[in-house]
């Protein structure tokens, strides 16, 4: 089973991030990397290796169960995250506030944009474990579904899928319908564009996953407007 990697500096955020990644490493049975990049405007190596220590202790202590390792990123974080993901599952990043306000949210941002990794960036509040995975299930979001379905069969919550007027939302469902058949589905259809449905779904979701949305190479304006102003963690597709 391949890593979740996650990339922490020791703010806020990023312990969010990694209260989040470590719940998720137990459900997926796998291990966890933390990898630590001092954005600190002026780094102290010293300094940076205690709170990663600090981190790798507290993230063991959460979930005994789950194998933690930690290292020192000597690199700027888009490169540091980058040289992580050979063998990872997943990629972890925390921010809050405005968009992209923690550099470590404007990498995860950045890797998004043509990463063969999931990438999730965790925000907002954490809702109670029974609260529904959303997913936006319009045309080309095959891969975000699939990812749904195994989330919220993970964590035994029921899936809401939204997707516009139009998409054959019943045919993209079936086969993760018959994969899992134990999470309950409720769609939404919505007439106009599915974001401002996503972003109110957010408030008492506990995960949102989008696709990638663009076949150019980067990010499309769901996945751009949900990272800016989701109310709960999201997932964005390989």
């Amino acid at each position: 089973m391949r890593d979740i990697v996650i990339g922490v500096d020791g703010c806020a955020p990023s312990w969010d991030a990694l209260y989040w990644a470590v719940r998720e490493a137990q459900r997926r049975r796998c291990r966890l990397r933390l990898v630590f990049v001092d954005t600190a405007a002026s780094p102290d190596p010293a300094q940076a290796s205690r709170k990663l220590a600090h981190m790798v202790t507290d993230a063991r202590q959460l979930e005994p169960s789950v194998r933690v390792t930690g290292m020192l990123a000597d690199a700027e974080p888009v490169a540091a995250l980058r040289a992580a993901l050979s063998l990872a599952a997943l990629l972890v990043v925390g921010d809050e506030g405005e968009p992209g306000c923690t550099a470590l949210g404007r990498a995860g941002r950045a890797i998004a944009d043509d990463s063969a990794v999931p990438v999730v960036v965790v925000r907002g509040q954490q809702p109670p474990e029974h609260s529904p995975v959303v997913v936006e299930a319009s045309a080309g979001t095959q891969s975000a579904v699939g990812l749904a379905f195994e989330e919220a069969g993970m964590r035994g919550c029921p899936l809401i899928a939204v997707s516009s007027a139009g998409a054959a939302l019943d045919e993209s469902l079936a086969p993760w319908r018959d994969k899992f058949p134990r999470v309950p589905v409720r769609t939404t259809t919505i007439e106009a564009e599915p974001t401002p449905a996503l972003l109110a779904l957010s408030r008492r979701a506990q995960l949102l996953v989008v696709g990638h949305g663009d076949d150019e190479g980067l990010l499309g304006p769901v996945p751009r407007t949900v990272l800016d102003r989701a109310h709960c963690p999201v997932l964005i597709s390989a």
